[in-house]
This record gives structure tokens, C-alpha cells and sequence, in this order.
């Protein structure tokens, strides 16, 4: 019934039992292969195998001995602080911004020619003050006249007879001409008292009228008359009318051996010098035809004729007598009376110059300021600077607070010596503008030019060249000529003045930064490099390796085993 069949063992399927789990295990182990390490071993293993770094390595690496992990930790340690050490003090550096100047000497073919200002030292013209609110100053030199002492009108007849010159009639109303023994007398009481900028103004509290200077000069306690010489200040139209003309002022005038003339000058009106001349004034021209000079030496440049005009010298308000001459940039405004130099009747003055740029830097390096940073500048007439920038904010404060100026800068009303209110105010704005109180905020501007004198001096006009001198100057000036006829008027009136380069080189000074942002990634990587043996490649792994260690501690990989 049964049927036998005969089979062969070999055929048959065997049965492992565990050793089938087994083999399923290791299947899995090696798939497991094929997943990215997450183990915290695992990765530090990876790190120390493949990290560019040389000390961290050696200081994670197990297969090491304790001694020797140990020793590279103190090595590591020591030389990771030494380059935070070094690398905190380069980078505090770089926040400081320090700066380093360079100086270098620049040759060229031909230079700018610098603006040259010339003032005479007398303000106005006593000629012209008949029938004005000066007139009675022209009347103090007659009253002051001691024998032997000075000129009298009359020693200038000569020259106010001329045709064209007003004739002068100082002398005033009899009754109130002032003792000449009661102006020594009172000088010398007068004569140890000492200057403050605070000047007590309640010297002039007898005084009513503004325009009484015989009252004023009575009552002037100052040495050397310099609180009556504050006191007069002509308007800008005064001074424009009364100050000394060009065409007088300048006989004869040269620019590198070629011919020009007082139509070759701007005028401009000084508080303290009435009229001054501008030769080369590039906010009256086009910037594009600023005058350039090819040649260097006294035989070129500028060279002048000026005559002084010193018969129509008010004594009172010209202690000296020849020019003021200021050399600038010229795109600035020039103040002679704070940086120029004088130069001598009968005196030849001989003016060499050296030119010199500035280039500061602006924040965060500096605090220079530029034309468009600062609010007190005058845009359509000159570059910013600090003196004027200085001048200006003073002048616009004192309008502000006291309804007057005490400079013709700006539009205004004079200050008064007389009106108590005014004079309180000018003084409190004069204390505090000398404490840098004002907040006038007036830096080095962040391009500058200067110009560095060397001034030699000879007496002029030689004896034999006055003759032909004269036949020169005589058909220019009917004043010239009368001059001329007199060695001694014409050392006294005439002044010869030479501006010239002296190389066609300048100095330039540039500012720059110490570190710059290149400098400072290249400082710190090679202190990186230097003490730990690492670049921005390897701070990138580091940040790397610590961001899989957390992965690996905080976010663990689950696995799900499957096949069992």
C-alpha cells in the first residue's frame, strides 16, 4: 500500500537553527557599512585621521599613550593661548584705527601757482574821510603833532596836490580840538595798564555818541592804542570807498617776465586792512584757468611795484606802514592778518616758496572734514578750512545771540563800543568761543595745500636806478612821479616785492590706514599658521567636527533592525 521512495540526503533543504540568525546578523552588519558614521568615537576617529590641524589631533588620538596626548594638550594649550594673546592685541589694534603717514617728494613740469594777497597796512584813506563819520580821525594826528615829532598835513601838500587825489582838510571844530600836552599826559598814566581779551568796556561808559574819537582816544587806557583801534570798524561799502585803490596801490606788475596789471587782481574787503588785492583768486575765475608756472627762481614768478601811499596814512590806526602779504591755496579764503608777513617800504622782499599737500583720512580713521561735512563754509566762494571755518562760526554765533558782528565775514551790523547789551554779549560769546565752548566743530580738512616761505630781504630802489625807475612810474602815476622826485618819499612809499618757486617740486604727505581689513585677515592667519599649524580650512573642520559631535550626542540616528 505504501510506497517507499528512496532519497538522496544531499537533495535535501538543511536547517541551520542559530546559524541562520546569524548569517542575517552579518548581512545587516555589512549593509550597515554603506550608512554615514554617527558614533561620537566614530567621528572623532574621522577627525583625527583626516584633519588638517596638526596639535588637536595628536591630542585626540587613543592609539597614543597618556603621556604623550598629555604633552601635546600643554603644547596646544599654550600655543592656542599665545595666539589668542596676539591676535586679540592685532585686532584691538585694527578697531583703534591707526594710521601711518608717508611722505614723498613729487616732481612736476609745471605747478599751480599759489594765490598771493597784498594789504596795505592802512585801512583807509584820510583824503577821503572829509565829510564822513572818520573824518575827525585825520584830525587826531594834528592834535597829537609834538615839535620835532611826526609830519604835519602840510609837509604833504605835494602830494595831495596832485590831480588825482582828493585834497585832505583835517582839522576839525577848534572847540573841541584836544591838548597835545593832555593826550602825553594821559598816555603816560595810561601806559602800564595790560591787556585782557576781556577788555572792561566800562572805559567807554562816558561816551555817547559812536562816532566821538577824540572822546574815544581820550578815554583809551591800552599802551599801545589797541583798544581805540578796535573800535573803529568801517563797513564793508566803507572800506570798499575809502580804502586804497588798485591802480594806485599796484605801479607795476610781472608773472614769469610777462606784463599784467591791477586788472589782473580781485579785490576784497579785510576788517582790519580795508582793501586787499588777490592775484591768482580761483573762486573769481574758472577753476580750469587757475594760473600754472613753468619756471622756477626770483628772475620769474610774481613781481610787484606797490606804492604804500603814506601821506594818506591815519597815524592813529597804522602804527606801521608797507604790506601785508598772505600766500594760499588758491581756493580758500586768505586772512592776512593771522598768517601773512609784512613787507617794508624801501625794502625789496624776495619770497621763495616750497609746496607741500596734505591728505588726511575722514572717520573712522580721523576727523578731518570735507566741504560738504561742515556748515560753516562758504560753498560758492571758497574751500572749506579751518581758520575760516573758525572765523565763520564765531561770527554767525555772535549775530545769533547779539544781533551784531565784529567782522565783515557775514552780513551784518557792527558790533557797538558804546551799547551796553551788545558789548555784554560780545564779550560772553568772545570768553567762551576762546574756551572752545561754542561747539563750533572746525577740523583739518581732509585735503589741504600750504605753502612754506623762505624771505630774503634788500634795500631797494638802488641809487642808480631810481633814475630809471622813475621814467617808468612816472607815466603810470601822477602820485608815482611826485614820489620819485624824492630818494627819501620814494624809500618811504615804494615796495618791490618777488613770489616765486624755488623748485618744481612739492611734498606730499598722504595718511593712510596701519591695518587694513587684507592686512588683518592676513596678520591673524599667520599667527593661526605660525603657533598651531592651521589655516581657514582648518577652522572650518573644527567648526565641522563640533557641530557632528553635537548632532551625534543631542540628535542620535535611530536604526530599525529588520529580518529578525
Amino acid at each position: 500500500m505504501y510506497r517507499k521512495e528512496n532519497v538522496a540526503m544531499n537533495t535535501l533543504p538543511i536547517s541551520n537553527g542559530p546559524n541562520t540568525i546569524s548569517q542575517k546578523m552579518s548581512d545587516y552588519d555589512n549593509d550597515d557599512d554603506d550608512v554615514p558614521k554617527s558614533g561620537t568615537k566614530t567621528i572623532v576617529e574621522d577627525f583625527v585621521d583626516n584633519a588638517s590641524t596638526h596639535g588637536i589631533p595628536r591630542v585626540l588620538n587613543s592609539s597614543r599613550s597618556s603621556i604623550s596626548r598629555l604633552f601635546w594638550c600643554l603644547v596646544t594649550v599654550g600655543l592656542m593661548a599665545a595666539l589668542l594673546y596676539q591676535g586679540s592685541k592685532l585686532v584691538i589694534s585694527f578697531i583703534g584705527r591707526p594710521t601711518t603717514t608717508k611722505i614723498s617728494l613729487v616732481t612736476k613740469s609745471k605747478l599751480e601757482f599759489p594765490s598771493v594777497t597784498i594789504c596795505n597796512l592802512n585801512m583807509m584813506r584820510r583824503s577821503q574821510l572829509n565829510g564822513t563819520r572818520f573824518e575827525a580821525l585825520a584830525d587826531l594826528d594834528k592834535a597829537s603833532d609834538i615839535d620835532g615829532i611826526g609830519h604835519d598835513d602840510s609837509d604833504y601838500d605835494w602830494f595831495f596836490s596832485s590831480d588825482d587825489a582828493s585834497p585832505s582838510s583835517p582839522g576839525g571844530d577848534p572847540s573841541t580840538t584836544p591838548q597835545p600836552g593832555r593826550r602825553r599826559r594821559r598816555r603816560a598814566v595810561s601806559s602800564d595798564n595790560s591787556y585782557n581779551y576781556d577788555y572792561n568796556y566800562d572805559t567807554w561808559d562816558s561816551i555817547e555818541d559812536p562816532n566821538d574819537w577824540e572822546r574815544f582816544y581820550e578815554s583809551s587806557t591800552a599802551s599801545d592804542f589797541s583798544d581805540f583801534q578796535a573800535v573803529v570798524r568801517p563797513t564793508e561799502e566803507e572800506l570798499k570807498k575809502y580804502g586804497h585803490q588798485a591802480k594806485d596801490f599796484i605801479l607795476q606788475c610781472t608773472f614769469d617776465t610777462q606784463p599784467c596789471s591791477y586788472k589782473n587782481f580781485t579785490v576784497i574787503q579785510n576788517v582790519n586792512y580795508g582793501n586787499c588785492f588777490v592775484f591768482n583768486n580761483a573762486h573769481k575765475l574758472n577753476r580750469s584757468t587757475t594760473i600754472n608756472t613753468t619756471r622756477t627762481g626770483s628772475q620769474y614768478g610774481l613781481h610787484l611795484t606797490l606804492m604804500v601811499e603814506q601821506p594818506e596814512y591815519i597815524g592813529i590806526l597804522s602804527p606801521d606802514s608797507g604790506v601785508k602779504v598772505a600766500i594760499n591755496d588758491p581756493r580758500i579764503h586768505a586772512f592776512p592778518e593771522d598768517d601773512g608777513f609784512m613787507a617794508a617800504p624801501g625794502i625789496a622782499t624776495s619770497i621763495g616758496l616750497k609746496k607741500t599737500t596734505i591728505t588726511r583720512l575722514p572717520k573712522p580713521f580721523g576727523d578731518c572734514k570735507s566741504d560738504e561735512s561742515s556748515e560753516y563754509y562758504e560753498p560758492e566762494k571758497y574751500d572749506f578750512n579751518r581758520r575760516s571755518c573758525m572765523k565763520l562760526c564765531l561770527q554767525k554765533i555772535m549775530k545769533q545771540n547779539c544781533s551784531c558782528i565784529t567782522d565783515i565775514l557775514i552780513d551784518g551790523d557792527m558790533c557797538g563800543a558804546i551799547d551796553k547789551e551788545q558789548v555784554k554779549c560780545r564779550s560772553l560769546v568772545l570768553r567762551e568761543f576762546l574756551k572752545n565752548n561754542l561747539g563750533c566743530q572746525c577740523s583739518n580738512p581732509c585735503s589741504e595745500t600750504l605753502f612754506n616761505p623762505t624771505i630774503s630781504t634788500s634795500r631797494w630802489p638802488g641809487v642808480r636806478y631810481e633814475a630809471h625807475m622813475y621814467h617808468r612810474l612816472a607815466n603810470i602815476s601822477a602820485k608815482a612821479a611826485k614820489i620819485l622826485t624824492n630818494a627819501e618819499q620814494s624809500r618811504n612809499n615804494l615796495v618791490r616785492l618777488r613770489v616765486f618757486f624755488e623748485e618744481l617740486n612739492f611734498e606730499e604727505v598722504q595718511e593712510s590706514p596701519l591695518i587694513t581689513v587684507e592686512a588683518l585677515f592676513g596678520g591673524v592667519g599667520g599667527l593661526m599658521g605660525l603657533y598651531v599649524g592651521m589655516s581657514f580650512i582648518s577652522l572650518m573642520e573644527i567648526l565641522v567636527f563640533i557641530m557632528e559631535l553635537l548632532r551625534s550626542l543631542f540628535c542620535p540616528k535611530k536604526t530599525k533592525v529588520s529580518g529578525l
